[in-house]
């Protein structure tokens, strides 16, 4: 067995970003693994959004570089970084109410070679199936995938938002406040998905302002302030109190 220690899945070296005369980040230098939960945390203004935002393809760092599985990483749009492995699940809704749950889940990865069409999308069986099958990873909650996604629980509405990012396999993913509008049973139904996906392999970067929930699924937590990361706490290192501190910027 060899003993050369392995590569970074996502290498962030010197990323930098301004707004006009506000410098947003400054100088981001960060590494993440294979199968890792890393929160990201700080007041609203401190950048780590941003990041986000630039991991995701939605925004273009000004300076510095991003490597991904060892390649370099420069995604133009959020298509090109799903791509290339990585999704993001916005605390926003990104649900079309007059789609089905179905037609949601595959939003984006439409095939023009389905027989079907409704709505003005395309898709066809196996394209149906892989929906079915991304849900399940999700929740092993019953949905009709036929029913219009308007008429769905807000519960069952994330899911379908995680089950699409998913349908792409993606290497890294993004969750920015996810259990925002989720009851207790679905939080910790969430809690256990996210689990799950990391002893699948996959790196999750979890944004939240609830410490109690950081605690729960974090391996490591990374502050940010003015731009800047200020601190790294591992697993074991931090309790709710510190976090809480730790978003304060303190």
């Amino acid at each position: 067995m060899s003993d050369t220690p392995q590569s970074p899945l996502l290498k962030i070296e010197g990323i930098r970003k301004r707004f006009g005369d506000t410098l947003v980040l400054n100088e981001i230098t960060l590494e993440a693994s294979t199968g890792e939960i890393i929160a990201v945390v700080g007041e609203n203004g401190s950048g780590k959004s941003t990041l986000m935002r630039i991991l995701s393809g939605s925004l273009g760092a000004d300076g510095g570089t991003m490597r991904l599985q060892s390649k370099i990483y420069a995604p133009q749009n959020p298509k090109e970084a799903l791509r290339k492995g990585m999704a993001m699940v916005s605390q926003d809704e990104t649900i079309c109410p007059e789609l089905t749950a179905a037609e949601n889940i595959v939003l984006g990865n439409e095939t023009a070679s389905g027989r079907n069409h409704h709505l003005g999308i395309l898709w066809d069986k196996p394209l149906l199936e892989r929906a079915k099958g991304a849900y399940s990873r999700v929740s092993s909650a019953l949905i009709d995938f036929q029913k219009g996604a308007g008429l769905l629980s807000g519960g069952q509405r994330k899911s379908v938002m995680i089950a699409r990012a998913l349908l792409s396999s993606p290497t890294v993913l993004i969750l920015d406040e996810p259990t925002n509008a989720l009851g207790l049973s679905e939080q910790n139904e969430l809690f256990e998905l996210v689990r799950r996906l990391k002893q699948q392999g996959l790196c999750i970067f979890y944004v939240s302002h609830k410490p109690a929930e950081i605690t729960e699924v974090a391996d490591r937590v990374v502050g940010f302030k003015q731009g800047r990361i200020t601190k790294t706490l591992r697993k074991g290192e931090f309790d709710e109190t510190r976090l809480m501190r730790l978003m304060m910027g303190t």
